[in-house]
């Protein structure tokens, strides 16, 4: 590739990654915000319960990784771009700049800000995914490998792009073969982890319109794109068009590399607002500690006025699901429902 093709593509991406950064800079704030506030509310109405507040830290932590990362990565673009296009030289040969690969310490910068946040969104998804499955260990064991796999290659391939010659010199090269199988595994781990949450996610909303629960065209949307949301399926998308695009290398690769980071924050921070702004509100739960809830068959609601009713004690599932900090669907809201619902 000739080497002055790529001041296009670095515009392109700067201006990209620009808007995405600006994109999760609200969203991971609002998304930081909401845990520290929660867990913080969480751990003053039980003082003598600490662990319930320590269990959010995680996630705190990882919204901290990925805002102070993700604000690193972007920062260190706009001065690679700000040296070529204005100080090297003046400006005159911005080419140069680039193939001589004279900006070598804030490419390897942004190679490791950028496997970091991969990281760290892909620790989130595999937690997750453990998360909506019950806490069911088996499931999480292949996001487990994964996610070591891309760790390993991840950590050679940043120590392999301090001794590429030059921008345009990855193409089969160590680091090239490096950062493949870092993609692979990272694609691999995000596919894995999004058909699994789908599917207990769809599961359990086919159970509620099996059971007349949801019925309604807008109900059905709304949930449809909460499932979306808190599978990562923008995140898993944009995990194959980097690794397509790297792979064969063309220049959108530029753009998914530069744009990974923030993107990676976008949808976490959408994980987290969804979870807390859909979760019901602590008045609602403390009215009582046996919640009612009367379920009609689509057949008895036409045909009898007979509404067969199940009392259950749902406070503890709830209670259970909020000191873990997590819009838990599998064992908070939807895994009860699953379980009445079989009942019919």
């Amino acid at each position: 590739m000739a080497p002055t093709r790529v001041i296009p593509s670095t515009l392109a991406s700067a201006v990209i990654e620009s808007v995405t950064y600006g994109a999760f800079l609200i969203i991971g704030s609002t998304s930081i915000w909401l845990l520290w506030t929660y867990n913080w509310n969480r751990a003053r109405r039980t003082a003598t319960r600490q662990p319930s507040f320590a269990r959010g830290i995680p996630l705190i932590v990882a919204g901290v990784c990925l805002l102070v990362g993700t604000t690193a990565h972007w920062i260190i673009s706009v001065v690679r771009l700000f040296q070529a296009l204005v100080t090297y030289k003046g400006g005159a040969n911005p080419e140069e700049y680039f193939d001589e690969y004279l900006d070598k310490p804030f490419a390897i910068a942004n190679a490791v800000l950028l496997f970091l946040c991969v990281f760290v969104t892909d620790a989130v998804c595999a937690y997750r995914l453990w998360i909506i499955w019950a806490f069911r260990k088996t499931v999480v064991i292949f996001p487990l490998c994964a996610l070591v796999v891309f760790a390993v290659c991840g950590i050679r391939a940043v120590y392999e792009t301090g001794h590429m010659r030059n921008t345009f010199s990855e193409l089969q090269t160590a680091q090239w073969k490096w950062a493949s199988a870092a993609f692979a595994s990272h694609l691999c781990l995000n596919s894995y982890c999004t058909a699994l949450i789908v599917g207990k996610l769809l599961a359990s909303q086919c159970n509620l319109t099996k059971a007349g629960l949801q019925s309604d065209a807008t109900q059905l949307i709304t949930a449809l794109i909460a499932v979306f949301i808190e599978s990562a399926s923008i995140y898993t998308g944009w995990a194959i068009f980097y690794c397509v695009s790297y792979e064969v290398q063309s220049l959108g690769r530029f753009i998914a590399r530069d744009c990974s980071p923030a993107v990676a924050g976008i949808a976490f921070g959408l994980i987290i607002v969804q979870a807390r702004l859909t979760w019901p509100q602590k008045t609602a739960r403390d009215r009582s500690t046996v919640d009612a809830l009367e379920f009609a068959s689509h057949h008895t609601r036409h045909t009898s006025d007979v509404f067969t009713s199940i009392a259950i004690n749902v406070n503890a599932a709830v209670r259970e699901a909020e000191e873990d900090g997590q819009h838990d669907t599998s064992k908070g809201t939807l895994e009860p429902l699953r379980i009445l619902l079989d009942e019919f």
